[in-house]
């Protein structure tokens, strides 16, 4: 019938491509889901995108955050945010001087989403 077309022709799968979200019809309202990005990423995309800023910036920097930065560069470079890499740099850059033991995190973080340059 025509409903089952209707049907096939919302249903997406998910792509490699990880700024391609999975698009997820219910009812009248169109869901997106973000499969690729863990949510505090996401969460922190949006704070930047509405705010030009990142408050975890300001958390005292552990493996733990140095991961989520690492997530956000590759975020940033996915979802061609020049300004959030530059701000993520930043951060690299200013806390690796401070803790060096932050590059295991950032690295095996980069190696893992294939995000190192």
């Amino acid at each position: 019938s025509d409903d089952d077309d209707d049907d096939d022709e919302h249903k997406h799968q998910p792509t490699k491509d990880e700024t391609h979200p999975t698009k997820v019809r219910q009812t009248k309202k169109t869901v997106v889901k973000f499969e690729e990005w863990d949510c505090r990423i996401l969460y922190l995309l949006v704070e930047f995108c509405y705010t030009d800023n990142l408050s975890i910036m300001d958390v005292r920097p552990s493996d733990e955050i140095a991961r989520i930065m690492a997530g956000l560069r590759a975020a940033s470079k996915a979802f061609k945010l020049r300004g959030l890499f530059d701000k993520v740099d930043q951060w690299g850059f200013r806390n690796i001087s401070r803790y060096p033991a932050l590059c295991c995190a950032l690295i095996d973080e980069g190696m893992r989403r294939d995000d190192i340059d």
